[in-house]
């Protein structure tokens, strides 16, 4: 047998990755109110709409296509030791908020009130997926998976400014895959993407990259890929 080489077998993962999400999101459980018909149309959502093409053009508010598009503005953090996935007790659920705190901070400071929220809901969500209550959160743009465009829209909210107890919520939930997210400055500036087993963060340059990734050398993944 000849195994497809490392280029290869990122794209096949890549690929796996993308149709189980596409499967996992169109089986999910019915009746959650994350679909809106149009997107706000106010001058905070057309102002954010310009900042986002300003920052990621050509690219959406999704974590796997923003890694894809961006990848010397990329690097991937991992959340618990031994690139260990999921959380098993309450002192790994600590140190994975530890982790997410620990880079957020470092982007960004302390004051979690001046970060943004998109979340991202499919129209038809996945069953393990935290019920999306839109209070406080107002609808931003419908996309379409560019790696997958049979899957169906997707639905962006932003919520403009989280409390503390919010975040560790958002987190957490991305840590136990209830949720997709991209957490940013209000600049756009930076994004970081919270999943379950760590986070994609993608910064302004390859240079601020490199300084991130050193000073956080421990939390890579020991593949090739940075995966």
């Amino acid at each position: 047998m000849t195994w497809p080489s490392g280029a290869r077998l990122t794209g096949v993962a890549d690929w796996v990755d993308t149709r189980w999400r596409w499967a996992n999101q169109r089986l999910g459980a019915q009746g959650w109110k994350v679909q809106f018909t149009e997107p706000e149309d106010s001058e905070r959502a057309k102002l954010l709409t310009r900042s986002w093409d300003l920052h990621w053009p050509d690219s959406e508010p999704l974590g796997w296509v923003l890694r894809q598009n961006w990848p010397d503005r990329w690097v991937r953090f991992h959340s618990l030791p031994g690139s260990k996935r999921y959380a098993d007790t309450e002192d790994e659920r600590a140190e994975i908020l530890r982790r997410h705190r620990t880079v957020l901070a470092d982007l960004h400071g302390s004051d979690a009130a001046d970060l943004l929220v998109i979340s991202t809901q499919w129209g038809i969500p996945a069953p393990n997926h935290a019920p999306f209550d839109p209070d406080g959160a107002w609808p931003w743009r419908i996309v379409l998976n560019p790696l997958d465009r049979e899957a169906g829209p997707i639905y962006c909210w932003v919520q403009s400014e989280v409390d503390e107890q919010a975040l560790n919520a958002i987190l957490l939930n991305a840590a136990d895959d209830k949720g997709q997210f991209v957490i940013a400055d209000k600049g756009l500036s930076w994004l970081y993407c919270p999943y379950d087993g760590g986070a994609d963060v993608l910064v302004g340059g390859p240079e601020e990259r490199d300084s991130l990734r050193d000073r956080y050398s421990d939390w890579l993944s020991a593949l090739e890929s940075g995966l």
